[in-house]
């Protein structure tokens, strides 16, 4: 007969120790994406300017630099 003690010190369970192990994890960059704008013939020329200044952070000047790409190219990188 197995007269051990539990955890809260009754009879008849035994008590288990478990070893709880953390893995440390690397800090991973995360995989840059690029922001790519096509051209068509309902985007206003002036809300794409908008766009690029308000979501890209673009200055006005490179944002109208980039506009005009779109325009004539007919696709930009607007960001990374």
């Amino acid at each position: 007969m197995d007269s051990s003690l539990d955890a809260q010190g009754k009879p008849g369970n035994k008590a288990t120790t478990a070893v709880v192990t953390e893995k440390e994890e690397q800090d991973q960059k995360p995989k840059l994406l690029e922001g790519h704008l096509h051209n068509d013939d309902f985007t206003t020329q002036e809300f794409v300017i908008h766009v690029l200044e308000v979501v890209f952070n673009k200055e006005p000047a490179v944002a109208h630099d980039l506009m005009l790409q779109v325009h004539t190219r007919g696709m930009c990188v607007a960001g990374v």
